[in-house]
C-alpha cells in the first residue's frame, strides 16, 4: 500500500479519550487502530510499518516515542494520557478528524496545550478538523468555520464574527457568549460602542484604549 491507501477518511476522538486506553503499553495502544484500519489479507503489515506509524503518532502529539512506548498507559500523566489517546487515532492518518469536547475537565494550562496541539495537528496531518464544544470562547478563538446547531439540524454556517453578530440567536439557543463578546455587548448599551466584535482579551483592551483616547 502507498502513503495515500494508508489513511482513513474519519477519525474521531470521543470526550474523555484516556479513558478509552486499554493496553498493556502505550505502543500496543497507540499500535490497535492502525493494525484494525489495514492489516488485512491483501496487505498484511510488517513490524517495520507498524513501528514507524506509531512512532510519527507519538511524534507528532508532541511525545518522545522512546520515552513513553513500552509504559502502561495508566501510569503516564493525565496530559499524556489525552495525547496518547488522540495518537491512537490519528495514527491512521484521516482525512477528517473530529474531537468531541477536547478540552473537556482540563484547567487552564492543559486546556492551552490540548488547543495548541489540535492547531500544530491542522497544520500537520489533519488539515480538516471539527471540533465539538459548548466552549464558546474556545470556538470563537480556534475555528474559522462555526455550525450553529439544534436537535441535529445545521441551523447557519459562517464565520464566528458573523455566527456571533447576533447575540440574539445565540441566546434563543440557550448557548453562552464568548467573554469579550459579553463585555462588548455590556459597554454598547452604555453609549460606549467599539464597532467591533473581537474574542481575544488583549484586542478587545487595545480597541477600549483606542476608543478613549479618541474621546478624551
Amino acid at each position: 500500500m502507498n502513503d495515500k491507501e494508508l489513511r482513513s477518511k474519519v477519525g474521531m476522538v470521543f470526550q474523555y479519550p484516556e479513558y478509552q486506553l486499554f493496553a498493556e503499553n502505550v505502543f500496543l495502544d497507540v499500535a490497535f487502530g492502525y493494525k484494525n484500519f489495514f492489516h488485512s489479507k491483501k496487505h498484511k503489515l510488517s513490524k517495520e510499518e507498524t513501528q514507524i506509524a506509531v512512532k510519527d503518532a507519538v511524534a507528532l502529539v508532541g511525545l518522545d516515542y522512546y520515552q513513553i512506548k513500552n509504559r502502561s498507559p495508566f501510569e503516564i500523566s493525565g496530559g499524556q494520557k489525552r495525547r496518547i489517546a488522540i495518537a491512537g487515532v490519528i495514527v491512521s492518518r484521516p482525512e477528517i478528524l473530529i474531537l468531541d469536547e477536547p478540552t473537556a475537565g482540563l484547567d487552564p494550562k492543559g486546556k492551552a496545550e490540548i488547543l495548541n496541539l489540535i492547531h500544530s495537528l491542522h497544520r500537520t496531518c489533519c488539515h480538516t478538523i471539527i471540533m465539538v464544544s459548548h466552549d464558546m470562547d474556545e470556538i470563537a478563538k480556534n475555528c474559522n468555520k462555526i455550525a450553529l446547531m439544534e436537535n441535529g439540524k445545521i441551523l447557519k454556517v459562517d464565520t464566528a464574527q458573523n455566527i456571533f453578530f447576533d447575540a440574539k440567536k445565540i441566546k434563543e439557543l440557550n448557548l453562552d457568549l464568548p467573554s469579550c463578546v459579553k463585555i462588548n455587548l455590556g459597554l454598547k448599551e452604555r453609549g460606549f460602542d467599539i464597532g467591533k466584535t473581537v474574542f481575544f482579551e488583549k484586542e478587545l483592551a487595545e480597541l477600549i484604549a483606542q476608543k478613549l483616547k479618541q474621546k478624551a
